[in-house]
Protein backbone atom coordinates (compact mmCIF):
# COMPACT_ATOMS: atom_id res chain seq x y z
CA UNK A 1 0.00 0.00 0.00
CA UNK A 2 1.21 3.81 -1.09
CA UNK A 3 1.43 6.36 1.82
CA UNK A 4 0.09 9.25 0.77
CA UNK A 5 1.69 11.67 -1.97
CA UNK A 6 4.76 14.41 -0.65
CA UNK A 7 3.60 16.66 -3.29
CA UNK A 8 1.26 18.95 -1.32
CA UNK A 9 0.74 22.24 -2.95
CA UNK A 10 1.79 24.98 -0.70
CA UNK A 11 -1.44 27.67 -0.26
CA UNK A 12 -0.42 31.25 0.90
CA UNK A 13 -2.00 32.34 4.29
CA UNK A 14 -4.45 34.50 3.54
CA UNK A 15 -3.87 36.80 6.86
CA UNK A 16 -0.31 37.20 4.81
CA UNK A 17 -2.09 39.25 2.51
CA UNK A 18 -4.11 41.86 5.05
CA UNK A 19 -3.65 45.12 5.10
CA UNK A 20 0.12 46.65 6.38
CA UNK A 21 -1.53 49.62 7.91
CA UNK A 22 -2.08 46.88 10.97
CA UNK A 23 0.56 47.14 13.63
CA UNK A 24 3.94 44.88 13.38
CA UNK A 25 3.32 43.39 16.50
CA UNK A 26 -0.06 42.31 16.25
CA UNK A 27 0.86 40.89 12.86
CA UNK A 28 3.60 38.74 14.35
CA UNK A 29 1.60 37.45 16.92
CA UNK A 30 -1.15 36.32 14.73
CA UNK A 31 1.77 35.04 12.42
CA UNK A 32 2.90 32.42 15.21
CA UNK A 33 -0.39 31.57 16.17
CA UNK A 34 -0.68 30.37 12.04
CA UNK A 35 2.42 28.88 12.49
CA UNK A 36 1.46 27.21 15.25
CA UNK A 37 -1.96 26.36 14.49
CA UNK A 38 -0.49 24.80 11.45
CA UNK A 39 2.27 22.61 13.01
CA UNK A 40 -0.49 21.17 15.13
CA UNK A 41 -2.67 20.27 12.39
CA UNK A 42 0.92 18.43 10.08
CA UNK A 43 1.49 16.59 13.30
CA UNK A 44 -1.70 15.58 13.99
CA UNK A 45 -1.52 14.69 10.30
CA UNK A 46 1.40 12.76 10.27
CA UNK A 47 0.86 11.22 13.57
CA UNK A 48 -2.34 9.43 11.45
CA UNK A 49 -0.30 8.45 8.66
CA UNK A 50 2.35 7.48 10.65
CA UNK A 51 -0.24 5.31 12.74
CA UNK A 52 -1.48 4.35 9.17
CA UNK A 53 1.88 3.35 8.04
CA UNK A 54 2.66 1.19 11.29
CA UNK A 55 -0.58 -0.50 10.73
CA UNK A 56 -0.42 -1.19 7.45
CA UNK A 57 3.44 -2.20 6.86
CA UNK A 58 5.54 -2.31 10.09
CA UNK A 59 8.21 -1.14 8.34
CA UNK A 60 10.10 1.91 10.66
CA UNK A 61 12.49 2.88 8.19
CA UNK A 62 9.38 3.96 5.68
CA UNK A 63 7.95 5.37 9.36
CA UNK A 64 10.93 7.62 9.96
CA UNK A 65 11.64 8.79 6.78
CA UNK A 66 8.30 10.08 6.33
CA UNK A 67 9.10 12.14 9.48
CA UNK A 68 12.07 13.40 8.02
CA UNK A 69 10.41 14.87 5.37
CA UNK A 70 7.36 15.67 7.44
CA UNK A 71 9.89 17.85 9.68
CA UNK A 72 11.78 19.50 6.56
CA UNK A 73 8.14 20.36 5.31
CA UNK A 74 7.00 21.81 8.28
CA UNK A 75 10.60 23.89 8.63
CA UNK A 76 10.78 25.01 4.79
CA UNK A 77 6.83 26.18 5.86
CA UNK A 78 8.05 27.73 8.89
CA UNK A 79 10.74 29.60 7.20
CA UNK A 80 8.72 31.24 4.18
CA UNK A 81 5.80 32.24 6.58
CA UNK A 82 9.21 33.96 8.59
CA UNK A 83 10.44 35.38 5.20
CA UNK A 84 6.87 36.62 3.94
CA UNK A 85 5.74 38.26 7.48
CA UNK A 86 9.44 39.72 7.36
CA UNK A 87 8.82 41.30 3.36
CA UNK A 88 5.14 42.73 5.61
CA UNK A 89 6.87 44.12 7.49
CA UNK A 90 9.01 45.36 5.79
CA UNK A 91 6.50 47.10 3.13
CA UNK A 92 4.49 48.25 6.27
CA UNK A 93 7.41 50.14 7.37
CA UNK A 94 8.69 51.52 4.15
CA UNK A 95 5.09 52.82 3.32
CA UNK A 96 4.94 54.56 7.40
CA UNK A 97 8.29 55.87 6.16
CA UNK A 98 7.09 57.25 3.02
CA UNK A 99 3.91 58.63 4.84
CA UNK A 100 5.88 60.11 7.34
CA UNK A 101 8.49 61.56 4.60
CA UNK A 102 5.64 63.04 2.88
CA UNK A 103 3.90 64.31 6.00
CA UNK A 104 7.89 65.90 6.48
CA UNK A 105 8.09 67.20 3.44
CA UNK A 106 5.00 69.17 3.27
CA UNK A 107 5.55 71.04 6.63
CA UNK A 108 8.95 71.53 5.62
CA UNK A 109 7.20 73.52 2.65
CA UNK A 110 4.96 74.98 4.29
CA UNK A 111 7.45 76.29 6.87
CA UNK A 112 9.62 77.34 4.35
CA UNK A 113 7.03 79.19 2.30
CA UNK A 114 5.79 80.43 5.72
CA UNK A 115 9.75 82.25 5.91
CA UNK A 116 9.41 82.79 2.29
CA UNK A 117 6.58 85.07 2.94
CA UNK A 118 8.04 86.61 6.11
CA UNK A 119 11.04 87.24 4.60
CA UNK A 120 9.11 89.23 1.84
CA UNK A 121 7.31 91.72 4.38
CA UNK A 122 10.42 92.30 6.08
CA UNK A 123 11.97 93.39 2.63
CA UNK A 124 8.98 95.10 1.64
CA UNK A 125 9.33 96.90 5.18
CA UNK A 126 12.82 98.09 4.42
CA UNK A 127 12.24 98.70 1.31
CA UNK A 128 8.96 101.22 2.32
CA UNK A 129 11.63 102.65 5.04
CA UNK A 130 13.90 103.77 2.29
CA UNK A 131 11.24 105.21 -0.30
CA UNK A 132 10.34 107.94 3.25
CA UNK A 133 14.21 108.22 3.73
CA UNK A 134 14.49 108.73 0.40
CA UNK A 135 12.07 110.99 -0.42
CA UNK A 136 13.05 113.01 2.78
CA UNK A 137 16.81 113.45 1.03
CA UNK A 138 15.48 114.42 -2.25
CA UNK A 139 13.10 117.10 -1.02
CA UNK A 140 16.11 118.50 1.28
CA UNK A 141 18.14 118.28 -1.96
CA UNK A 142 15.06 119.90 -4.01
CA UNK A 143 14.74 122.30 -1.08
CA UNK A 144 18.95 123.20 -1.04
CA UNK A 145 18.41 123.24 -4.85
CA UNK A 146 15.75 126.09 -5.06
CA UNK A 147 17.58 127.87 -2.38
CA UNK A 148 20.65 127.85 -4.57
CA UNK A 149 18.38 128.92 -7.50
CA UNK A 150 16.98 132.09 -5.76
CA UNK A 151 20.35 133.17 -4.62
CA UNK A 152 21.76 133.22 -8.12
CA UNK A 153 18.43 134.83 -9.45
CA UNK A 154 19.13 137.48 -6.60
CA UNK A 155 22.93 138.08 -7.85
CA UNK A 156 21.60 138.05 -11.39
CA UNK A 157 19.18 140.68 -10.21
CA UNK A 158 21.97 142.90 -8.47
CA UNK A 159 24.44 142.55 -10.87
CA UNK A 160 21.87 144.14 -13.44
CA UNK A 161 21.11 147.02 -11.22
CA UNK A 162 24.77 147.81 -10.80
CA UNK A 163 25.10 147.50 -14.55
CA UNK A 164 21.50 149.85 -14.86
CA UNK A 165 23.56 152.25 -12.37
CA UNK A 166 27.12 152.40 -13.61
CA UNK A 167 25.03 152.61 -17.09
CA UNK A 168 23.64 156.48 -15.69
CA UNK A 169 24.87 159.64 -16.90
CA UNK A 170 28.47 160.77 -15.34
CA UNK A 171 27.65 164.55 -15.32
CA UNK A 172 24.79 163.94 -13.63
CA UNK A 173 26.78 162.13 -10.79
CA UNK A 174 28.97 165.06 -10.84
CA UNK A 175 26.68 167.26 -10.02
CA UNK A 176 24.89 165.63 -7.44
CA UNK A 177 28.14 165.15 -5.57
CA UNK A 178 28.63 168.88 -5.79
CA UNK A 179 25.32 169.92 -4.41
CA UNK A 180 25.89 167.44 -1.65
CA UNK A 181 29.36 169.07 -0.80
CA UNK A 182 28.44 172.39 -0.65
CA UNK A 183 25.70 171.36 1.45
CA UNK A 184 28.10 169.66 3.84
CA UNK A 185 30.26 172.68 4.26
CA UNK A 186 26.63 175.27 4.86
CA UNK A 187 26.19 172.99 7.66
CA UNK A 188 29.48 172.64 9.01
CA UNK A 189 29.64 176.49 9.01
CA UNK A 190 26.37 176.49 11.00
CA UNK A 191 27.39 174.29 13.16
CA UNK A 192 30.51 175.80 14.22
CA UNK A 193 28.87 178.93 15.17
CA UNK A 194 26.21 177.06 17.28
CA UNK A 195 29.55 175.48 18.69
CA UNK A 196 30.96 179.03 19.55
CA UNK A 197 28.16 181.05 20.41
CA UNK A 198 26.32 178.39 22.93
CA UNK A 199 23.18 180.52 23.17
CA UNK A 200 20.49 178.90 24.86
CA UNK A 201 17.56 181.05 23.17
CA UNK A 202 17.99 181.18 19.32
CA UNK A 203 15.92 184.32 17.81
CA UNK A 204 16.19 182.24 14.46
CA UNK A 205 15.71 178.52 13.45
CA UNK A 206 18.46 177.17 11.56
CA UNK A 207 17.23 176.23 8.10
CA UNK A 208 18.80 172.68 6.45
CA UNK A 209 17.83 172.58 3.23
CA UNK A 210 16.75 169.07 1.97
CA UNK A 211 19.61 168.63 -0.83
CA UNK A 212 17.85 165.62 -3.22
CA UNK A 213 20.81 163.04 -4.13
Amino acid sequence: MSLPSWNITRHRSHSCREKTTRAPSELHRQAIERIQRRFEQELSKSERDLQWAINQRNDSSLAQEYIGNLRLKLKNDYNQLVEEKVDEIEKYMNQRYNKERRLYQRKLQKTQIENEKFRMQEINQVVREQDVICEEKLAAQRSFYNRLLDEQAGRLRAERSLQSFESLNIEQLKDRLTRVEHSNCELKKVIQNLIINRKPIYKSAVYIPNFTV
